[in-house]
């Protein structure tokens, strides 16, 4: 049985481009957000995402507010990649995962980065390839974040590490966690400023 469990496995990844389809994300947005163009915000805003073609980064201004929150949050894997314009964007952690830099060059003066991430495991399960393969990409990831959090001016990390990212029902604890933080940095803040 398990071997016929691994081979469904293998053939649904072979076959589709994510375990959820894009107009449910799509819904839920339009739910949650105004279709306003980017240009129009009261705010400047940005969404960083990455073109699965070329491998770089692409800084979404000008465009729907929808299409631009799709595109950088489009999960690989998760949410199938955006094809927008010429390009076929997913999240942007792939090309810039912390994006200090791009803020930067978008004209901030002041960067404020929030780390978000989940806890570093020190003693990861390493029994098979899957498993194995997730490490050196966790490793990755991990090391590139601290590299790119080191150029922001102020960093805040609410105590949400211990939550996975799709722990949809805890919302309100991961909330009242970054409230905390917001709250206990003001004074940081205050004094850098």
């Amino acid at each position: 049985m398990k071997r016929v469990d691994d081979r469904i496995k293998i053939d649904l990844s072979a076959t589709q481009k994510a375990l959820l389809p894009l107009n449910a994300f799509s819904q839920a947005l339009n739910l949650l957000l105004n279709d306003d163009l980017m240009e129009n915000l009261p705010i400047d805003y940005a969404a960083v995402a990455c073109d699965l073609i070329t491998g770089k980064k692409v800084v979404l201004t000008q465009g729907t507010l929808i299409t631009a929150v799709l595109a950088s949050g489009s999960i690989p894997g998760i949410l199938p990649p955006v094809p927008y314009q010429n390009w076929i964007l997913t999240d942007g952690e792939a090309s810039d995962i912390v994006p200090v830099a791009t803020a930067k060059e978008l004209g901030a003066g002041f960067t404020i980065a929030f780390d978000v991430s989940q806890n570093f495991i020190t003693h990861p399960s390493l029994e098979n390839t899957l498993e194995i393969v997730n490490r050196v990409a966790q490793i990755k990831s991990y090391e590139l974040k601290k590299l790119k959090m080191a150029a922001a001016d102020f960093i805040i990390t609410p105590d949400v590490g211990r939550f996975h990212w799709s722990e949809f029902r805890a919302y309100e604890d991961i909330l009242q966690a970054g409230y905390l933080a917001g709250k206990q940095a003001l004074s940081g803040l205050n004094n850098i400023i």
